[in-house]
């Protein structure tokens, strides 16, 4: 047998993959779900799909029924809060039995301070996950000012701090033209515990670098329910770009 890579088991707070998915039929979904889901830790419904998906409250339970939590994707929340409809939209979370909630500003523009407020307000009902970075790749955030907003988030009550990336890897740690900010990753790795940081990245060559760089055991998002097995070959080290542990 092959050296083992230690790879943390569920329910853990490291070596999280978070899965992005915008519409994968009941059917489809379920088998992947049933062939890897000792690998998943949390399912998004990206973008707004929650609210018009087919099969959703079929979806959840099939998550739930194997310890992966489900939650619907910061456009969701971001759409609700510009209508002003806070209260309707932690209602259609409670409807469909969700307890994890992501708060996000990638689309509109909310204050930090009403971030952090809302943060507190309902971190004692909900998991919390505070996404810092924009969606708009020609809004850009200074070094300096990540560090402050995932310091204040985790301070309000955040369980974790989402760094954008978006689904296309082209906005928040990423340049418009897909190319990771590794300045700015490594120095927000340095000011943070890696457990409390779920970096999205869906591009294959990025979540080597990241493997490479903080372990087999970094959490990692925005990972499509296709590349899950793809994944943990990179983690487990039996892919070139992972195959030797960086000293």
């Amino acid at each position: 047998m092959l050296k083992k890579i230690y790879r943390t088991k569920k329910p853990r707070n490291n070596g999280i993959t978070s899965i992005i998915d915008e519409g994968t039929p009941f059917e489809i979904m379920k088998q992947y779900i049933l062939e890897n889901h000792e690998n998943i830790d949390f399912f998004k419904f990206g973008q707004g799909t929650a609210y018009n998906t087919p099969n959703l409250k079929k979806k959840i339970n099939l998550l739930k029924t194997y310890d992966i939590k489900p939650y619907f994707g910061g456009s969701l929340f971001e759409k609700f809060i510009s209508e002003n409809k806070l209260k309707e939209y932690l209602n259609f979370l409670r409807k469909n039995k969700i307890d994890t909630i992501e708060i996000s500003n990638g689309t509109i523009d909310l204050s930090l301070k009403k971030r952090a407020e809302i943060t507190k307000k309902i971190s004692k009902e909900f998991l919390v996950l505070c996404e810092v970075g924009s969606k708009n790749e020609n809004k850009q955030l200074k070094i300096s000012d990540w560090i402050k907003e995932i310091s204040l988030l985790i301070e309000a009550g955040s369980e974790y701090i989402i760094l954008e990336g978006r689904n296309s890897g082209t906005a928040g740690i990423f340049e418009k033209n897909g190319k990771m900010k590794e300045k700015l990753v490594n120095k927000i790795v340095k000011n943070f515990k890696k457990e409390k940081l779920i970096i999205e990245c869906p591009i294959h060559k990025y979540q080597m670098y990241l493997i490479n760089l903080l372990g087999p055991n970094v959490n990692l998002g925005n990972i499509n329910l296709r590349d899950m097995v793809l994944l943990e070959c990179q983690r487990l080290r039996l892919r070139s770009e992972t195959f030797f542990e960086k000293k």
